[in-house]
């Protein structure tokens, strides 16, 4: 077992989260009260930073006294990205430069230390010292704009929930994952409110999300986007109506309703994709999820650069039942009607929430019979 564990990065609950599990590891599960261990709070307001730094060395340099071994833990520093920097002061470096000699030294047999907060510098001397002596684990907020952001998301909510045993379906999965964003504590707190929600089951469906995630304007953006793809007539009026009272009582003036659009656009482009795929491929029609899951993993890697094959399969093989229910025709009607809705939206005309109701009814219902409830 490692003598040093550096935990650090952008993501401040996985980082706090993960320095926790690293504790219970070495010192067992009620190890705040081990006798062996001693915490330096690297947060403590009323400290500077140099201060909680001489705290640590004090620690490190005095030896065990009721036990032949201790956990020394910095936890929680919040002054990792000031004593890095230029803007660091000579007690600073001082202090920090102590450390990492004590640390390249070797720590002692009888010592483990273990260190955590968010804004290290993983270019500077002191991380690449952590890095040869001991484990660094660095753990980052996933980038909205890196092209595997679902990717990554979706692999942090399935190993979240295998850890606490519970089985998530797919569609949850993209549910939560297009709606939570990239704040891990958000992203936990949706699951651990699911299993709380679900009791005795094993299992986390679409509907449980859609019952008790926060009704954030993300939420209720997909849940229109969604409802529009499966033609939820009613479905996506009632979310039309909640996320207008949400966003103008939460915004004010401005143009809230092209927040539900993005979502929905985006959507539809994915399935316009999709549908080029089927026909490339030639996928057959009505596939069942074993069939479909055979044929797209059985797809040449040099054809193996689309959609389909990029997402995970069952994620792949709700697009493909979702694109087949399209004609070319409608997936074309469809993108010209966001298009335009977007259009009026953006003019800033009045009847914004009208032009989204007419949207819903082109894509999801009946025009003609829209015409007549609306116009008499």
């Amino acid at each position: 077992m490692s003598k040093l564990y550096l935990i650090s990065g952008n993501d401040e609950y996985a980082i706090k989260a993960k320095a926790v599990d690293t504790i219970r590891e070495i010192c067992g599960e009620d190890a705040e009260n081990d006798p062996s261990m001693e915490i330096i709070k690297g947060d403590d307001d009323s400290k500077k930073a140099d201060e909680i730094l001489a705290e640590l060395m004090n620690s490190l340099n005095t030896p065990p006294f009721l036990s032949p071994q201790k956990t020394v833990w910095l936890k929680h520093f919040a002054h990792f990205e000031k004593v890095m920097s230029g803007k660091a002061n000579a007690r600073e470096k001082e202090r920090l430069d102590a450390l990492s000699e004590f640390i390249s030294s070797g720590i002692p047999e009888e010592i483990n230390l273990v260190i955590d907060g968010s804004g290290i510098d993983r270019r500077k001397s002191f991380y690449k010292t952590c890095d040869q002596a001991g484990t660094c684990i660095f753990l980052a907020q996933a980038d909205l704009t890196d092209r595997n952001y679902a990717m990554i998301q979706a692999e942090k909510i399935r190993g979240y929930c295998a850890n606490a045993g519970i089985n998530i379906f797919e569609d949850a999965v993209q549910f939560l994952t297009d709606t939570v964003g990239s704040d891990t504590a958000r992203i936990y707190t949706e699951l651990d409110k699911l299993f709380c929600y679900i009791g005795v089951r094993d299992n986390i469906n679409l509907e449980d999300c859609r019952n008790i995630c926060s009704r954030t304007p993300e939420a209720l953006s997909w849940a229109f986007a969604d409802a529009l793809i499966n033609r939820r007539l009613e479905d996506a009026l009632i979310t039309i109506d909640t996320l207008m009272e949400q966003l103008r009582s939460s915004r004010g003036s401005g143009n809230p309703e092209l927040a539900i659009l993005s979502l929905a656009v985006g959507n539809f482009q994915n399935l316009v994709k999709t549908r080029a795929v089927i026909d490339e491929l030639q996928i057959p029609g009505r596939l069942r999820y074993p069939q479909f899951k055979n044929f797209v993993t059985s797809v040449p890697k040099e054809q193996s650069g689309n959609i389909l094959c990029s997402y995970h399969p069952y994620r792949a093989f709700m697009l493909y039942c979702q694109a087949e229910s399209f004609t070319q025709t409608e997936l074309k009607d469809a993108l010209n009607g966001l298009l335009n809705t977007y259009r009026h939206l953006v003019s800033g005309s009045d009847n914004s929430r009208l032009a989204l109701e007419q949207l819903a009814f082109k894509i999801a219902g009946n025009t003609r019979d829209y015409q007549n409830q609306a116009y008499g």
